[in-house]
């Protein structure tokens, strides 16, 4: 009994502690590139890499373009349209 007490605990500590493991973030862009001369963006859309389909949910695309958003417009960057020729796009 102690001893089948223990393995619960052990595999509920191990479950737990996989857990707390963040998800695996990529990103991507040109070193040289001179981010200070950028004073525009626009979404250029998103890429379900997976196919799974996770992405095609509205509700998640407007909670992703407004987390963006406002990091872009704390750099001081603002949000223009495609056709009005952003000076960078984002695209997910």
């Amino acid at each position: 009994m102690n001893g089948a007490r223990g393995l619960i605990l052990v595999v509920l500590a191990l479950m737990t502690s996989l857990g707390c493991a963040g998800p695996t973030v990529r990103t991507d862009f040109d070193p040289e590139a001179d981010f200070g001369t950028f004073r525009t963006y626009a979404f250029a859309g998103m890429t379900d890499v997976t196919q799974s389909g996770v992405l095609d949910n509205s509700l998640v695309r407007k909670r992703v373009e407004r987390m963006v958003g406002q990091q872009l417009m704390n750099k001081g960057l603002r949000e223009i349209g495609l056709s009005d020729n952003p000076d960078l796009l984002v695209h997910y």
